[in-house]
């Protein structure tokens, strides 16, 4: 996966990079993820699943949640996913991408959990119960991501892995979004964790206005 990233020129130097009260250059970036997951492995000398394992689904009783490693197989239930694997045209050939090795993710993405799951850990994650107060901070201290493709706006800003969203005029709600072929999810919780939304739909293509007007009713209407 390195060496794919690597083969192509990068699109910013790292100095060149957004820091408080300095905005610079800033884009979503899969390779950094696979990155942070190596370093985790020589931190911990152990692997990614085996950190996830400890740190974070016995702490937090994730009973839905696993790294999979390289196995292609979903625990039952499921539901089966879809996926144009990325074909153009009006009407691309859909294909059952149920089976599926996450390899391909690694540490940017190869995790299988239930919506339950996932909200739990974002409500700890903002809850402050997850990272002492430092490490809290950096991960909040967003910079802009100057009207970067994806769900979201220009006014969106940035943290370290989590993304504050402008849902509306006074409507704001910290998250993210996940895509691996034939499954997208989207997680979002109130700046103190208290109120969670995640929802995920088992295709991967086309728009997703419907999960966008759902964001909105759960967080922005009184």
């Amino acid at each position: 996966l390195l060496d794919i990233a690597l083969a192509h020129p990068p699109n910013f130097q790292p100095e060149q990079g957004s820091r408080p009260g300095r905005p610079g250059e800033w884009d979503y970036s899969d390779t950094n993820y696979i990155l942070a997951g190596m370093i985790i492995e020589k931190v911990t000398g152990g692997s990614y699943k085996k950190a996830v394992d400890c740190l974070l689904i016995k702490p937090l009783g994730l009973r839905g949640t696993e790294v999979p490693g390289a196995s292609p197989e979903l625990p039952s239930p499921h539901a089966t996913h879809y996926s144009t694997l990325f074909a153009d045209g009006p009407r691309p050939k859909v294909y059952d991408v149920t089976e599926f090795s996450p390899t391909v993710a690694f540490s940017a993405g190869q995790l299988i959990s239930t919506v339950g799951d996932v909200n739990t850990f974002l409500a700890e994650l903002l809850g402050g119960k997850l990272l002492p107060a430092a490490q809290q901070r950096e991960l909040l201290d967003a910079v802009p991501v100057d009207g970067d493709q994806g769900h979201g706006g220009p006014q969106d800003v940035y943290g370290l892995g989590i993304r504050h969203f402008k849902l509306a005029d006074d409507c704001w709600a910290w998250g993210h979004g996940g895509m691996i072929p034939g499954s997208a999810t989207r997680t979002l919780a109130s700046a103190d964790g208290r109120h969670v939304m995640t929802m995920n739909r088992n295709g991967d293509w086309g728009e997703q206005k419907l999960e966008d007007a759902a964001v909105v009713a759960e967080f922005c209407q009184d």
